[in-house]
């Protein structure tokens, strides 16, 4: 009789057992959006630290290179030089890069929030390399062989630049693929300037609707706003004209 007793004693009824679970689906319900925040911002916090390092590779890179920035993209013979890596025959070097010698792993070109978006679809066959783009408006040139001002034109100099503390030098990128999405490496105001007609939208306002961005005088910024945006479930769109440094 007192070991039946025990027993029952040692026993969850049923009821018991959905308090308990009720419990713990309050307590889920309470931590879990704490912990994406978290998660967040612990990525924003890495994305930053990323940025400065480029930044700082970048203005070594000034110093060696007469004053010029990197090229945002340049390319020799078979070799496509981006600013952050060389391809050629169809893989990417890193430590023949621009900036590669000036930086101690190229893991400084990848964006957590980036790589965890399932959306993303490699640019190249080897894979995602980088969840940045380089200013191309102005500060790094331009890859694009059909326009016809300054935009087709190589880097600039540091001085050039009238509004460094304003002026984007790095941020978040990406570019519509289809559905999906892919590596940006560079990015554009909205507008052309010789025809006014609409440019790609290649910054990735990835970080909760924001973008995480390095300026031309070395200081980076974790919530630039776009001033337009083409891609809402993807949040991709365009910088302001100023942070391109045009005017």
């Amino acid at each position: 009789m007192t070991t039946g007793i025990k027993n029952r004693s040692l026993r969850f009824t049923l009821i018991e057992l959905l308090i308990v679970v009720f419990i713990i689906g309050i307590l889920a319900g309470i931590l879990l959006p704490a912990l994406i925040k978290a998660r967040e911002r612990g990525r924003r916090a890495a994305c930053i630290n990323n940025l400065k390092q480029i930044g700082l590779a970048t203005r070594q890179y000034i110093m060696d290179s007469n004053e010029y920035f990197p090229d945002a993209y340049n390319k020799v013979g078979s070799k496509e030089y981006f600013w952050c890596f060389m391809e050629e025959g169809g893989n990417p070097y890193f430590e023949q890069g621009p900036i590669y010698q000036y930086l101690s792993t190229s893991k400084v070109f990848e964006c957590l929030e980036f790589s965890a978006d399932t959306s993303v679809q490699p640019y190249k066959s080897y894979g995602r390399v980088c969840g940045y783009g380089m200013n191309a408006e102005y500060v790094g040139g331009s890859p694009a062989s059909t326009e016809t001002d300054i935009l087709n034109s190589g880097s600039v100099k540091a001085p050039q630049l009238k509004k460094p503390s304003s002026t984007i030098v790095y941020m978040d990128s990406a570019q519509i693929q289809g559905s999906n999405i892919s590596e940006g490496f560079f990015f554009y105001s909205r507008f052309n300037y010789v025809s006014g007609g609409e440019q790609s939208a290649m910054a990735n306002y990835r970080h909760s609707g924001l973008a995480v961005a390095a300026f031309a005088d070395g200081h980076c910024e974790e919530s630039t706003k776009p001033d337009a945006v083409k891609d809402v479930q993807h949040r991709i769109g365009w910088p302001t004209r100023e942070s391109c440094a045009r005017e």
